[in-house]
């Protein structure tokens, strides 16, 4: 990916712990005040004395609840909470899982859009290159079907925030987990329209990529760069023209006056 943020998956899972240490202080700190006789039953205590504790935290003073909080998250949680236990003993053997299933995926990236200027810029050789325009065949087996737009957003994914994913780890819910980290960048890349698709263990190992079948009537336009060669343009439009007769092909231009580009049929 040329975004290192993209599908990062490194701190998905240390990072999330603190969150969850956090939640879990305030929590234990309620149940302290509300329920004395779990948080004793949770923690090994003695009820009477948790009760007389608790009696004592509630006529304290709001600076004197903070200083005791402050002093709760100095606690141990693996030696109260088993839950939190086991989240932090498979940590490691989560981060590897999930590591290994992004590694050797396929994706493939488009756009909604034929005419962004630094897409054409960045994707297409500085506009010598050329747009190609798809449409999926939902009658049948196209794995363009399955295609999902990118969601822009100032945070990035979790996997610890997943509470399905917490409850019942099943495939089902780890996969909607996955689709959240492969499927959100960041707001400044939302004028890709970007969308993915996105199949596990598709490029074998050693290999850089490989390569899907498409049906040739689902290359349904074809844009050709201002750039362009006429020789390339000729060309592009018998091998374009050659896969589907029916292809529209648009010959695309600077707009007048405007940091934008045209795009006319051609014949």
């Amino acid at each position: 990916m040329n975004d290192p943020f993209d599908v990062y998956i490194e701190d998905l899972f240390g990072m999330d712990l603190d969150e969850v240490h956090e939640r879990q202080i305030d929590a234990l700190f309620d149940t302290l005040l509300t329920n004395p006789q779990l948080f004793a039953e949770r923690c090994g205590l003695s009820p009477e004395a948790v009760e007389n504790s608790a009696r004592r935290i509630r006529s304290s003073s709001e600076g004197e609840r903070a200083t005791l909080r402050e002093f709760f998250k100095s606690i141990d949680m693996t030696a109260l909470d088993p839950e939190y236990k086991a989240l932090l003993d498979a940590q490691p053997a989560l981060r590897d899982h999930c590591a290994h299933y992004f590694r050797n995926c396929g994706i493939f990236c488009a756009s909604r859009t034929p005419s962004n200027l630094l897409m054409w810029s960045h994707y297409a050789e500085q506009h010598r290159g050329a747009v190609l325009g798809f449409k999926a065949d939902l009658q049948r087996d196209s794995m363009l079907a399955k295609i999902e737009p990118v969601t822009y957003d100032d945070e990035r994914p979790f996997l610890l925030g997943e509470p399905d994913l917490m409850a019942s780890p099943t495939l089902e819910t780890s996969s909607k987990s996955n689709r959240r980290v492969y499927l959100t960048k960041s707001k400044e890349w939302s004028y890709e329209e970007e969308l993915r698709l996105v199949i596990p263990a598709d490029v074998k190992p050693g290999q850089p990529a490989s390569f899907n079948r498409y049906y040739p009537h689902e290359l349904v336009e074809l844009f050709l760069g201002c750039r362009m060669s006429e020789e390339t343009r000729a060309e592009t439009i018998h091998l374009a023209r050659g896969l589907n007769p029916d292809m529209r092909v648009f010959s695309v231009s600077l707009a007048r006056r405007k940091y934008a580009l045209e795009s006319s049929r051609l014949a």
